[in-house]
């Protein structure tokens, strides 16, 4: 008797096309990698992730340093860790002004959106998606079995209130299950308007549809004296989810802590549900917890931000055939108009220079946008000079 097959969902899963980038950049790095190792390049910068390139808190940082950390590691390591994560999310309670009860968290953003799309969809079920956006809502839809319906924004930016028509009239007429949003919109790097995020959010109330907004990157754009964030939004609106995460600003990817929010105990059990028991380590809530704590951090990343890439983009700006598109995080979309993203990218890596490219992000598909992550001032001249490498042999 032959062993038995996958699910059907997950047979789904295999076949379905993902636009997620960071498969193919990943590819790329291995060949670049076993380039720096036959001496063929010296050096890889890599601009293709959107974290904090600088680093995180020096709070954290004073403990790596500190004797304490290693009586804490061997005290803290034997145990299973803190299932409810107590201390963090009275942390997050106090940021948000949220009850520390509407916080579940989760091995970063990635599972959670597969953990929302799973707790919502069913094989048939629609969810919507303004696109570009980030992949992944996509990718877990589908997994689902769900029917992804995507809105094109013809604006390259904030929308306009023609692409907010359109969305509303696609809510209006489908009634979807689950309305996917990032804020700033990733890939793009641009903010929306509080205004039209509460506009969408009362609709959804309407048309019976459950909201998430993604503010992956929504430091970079909060002011310094408090979040300007969606959650404000939550007690009103029982339909929302607010989502943010410690892997970009404050430049924790590899702890993997993501941060679910909402005011309805439905959400929250339904998301629970499918989450591991203990999906988050000791040391990654400790430090997520210092991390918390240092606003002059967040405050100095903003501040070296502001300073950095207006000078990217300039030089960006100053090069024959390059263009870009305005961007208020830590990243910035740019594109050849005659050379398409793949041979960028290829001649690039040339340089040890890594991006990401963006030809199989809906809504972007083929356009030939790539992107790029601010990093140190020395490190974008290298990135500027790569790209100047190009402009000349053009």
């Amino acid at each position: 008797m032959s062993p038995p097959g996958l699910s059907p969902l997950t047979r789904r899963a295999l076949a379905s096309a993902s636009g997620d980038y960071m498969a193919r950049d990943l590819v790329e790095l291995q060949r670049m990698q076993q380039r720096l190792q036959e001496g063929q390049i010296g050096h890889i910068w890599r601009f293709d992730v959107g974290s904090n390139t600088d680093g995180f808190s020096p709070l954290a940082r004073d403990l790596f340093d500190s004797g304490f950390l290693a009586e804490m590691l061997d005290t803290y390591l034997r145990e299973y860790p803190d299932n409810h994560y107590e201390l963090l999310r009275r942390g997050l309670a106090r940021r948000y002004d949220v009850e520390p009860e509407c916080f579940v968290l989760g091995a970063g953003l990635e599972s959670i959106i597969d953990h929302i799309a799973r707790a919502f969809l069913s094989p048939g079920e629609e969810c919507l998606i303004p696109i570009p956006n980030f992949s992944l809502y996509e990718d877990y839809s589908l997994r689902q079995g769900a029917t992804v319906r995507t809105v094109p924004m013809q604006t390259l930016g904030p929308w306009s209130e023609a692409d907010l028509q359109r969305l509303e009239a696609a809510m209006q007429a489908h009634h979807p299950r689950l309305l996917w949003i990032s804020h700033p919109i990733n890939p793009l790097g641009c903010a929306l308007p509080m205004t039209v995020l509460e506009r969408l959010v009362t609709l959804a109330a309407a048309t019976g549809t459950a909201v998430v907004i993604d503010e992956a990157y929504g430091e970079y754009i909060d002011p310094d004296e408090a979040p300007c964030s969606c959650a404000r939004l939550l007690a009103a609106h029982p339909h929302l989810m607010v989502l943010r995460t410690f892997s970009k600003i404050y430049g924790l990817p590899n702890l993997r802590v993501g941060v679910f929010m909402s005011a309805n105990p439905e959400y929250r059990r339904g998301v629970l549900a499918y989450r591991p028991t203990f999906p988050l380590s000791w040391f990654s809530l400790y430090t997520c917890q210092l991390a918390l704590l240092d606003d002059d951090w967040l405050i100095e990343a903003r501040s070296r931000l502001s300073r950095r890439k207006p000078l990217v983009e300039a030089g960006l700006d100053a090069l024959t055939g390059f263009e870009r598109l305005p961007s208020q995080v830590n990243t910035v979309m740019f594109r050849h108009r005659r050379i398409s993203a793949t041979e960028v990218q290829h001649r690039l890596a040339d340089h040890g220079v890594l991006v990401a490219n963006l030809d199989q992000v809906s809504g972007i598909q083929n356009q030939g946008w790539l992107r790029m992550t601010v990093r140190s001032e020395a490190d974008n001249a290298v990135f500027l000079a790569a790209c100047a490498a190009i402009s000349t042999d053009d």
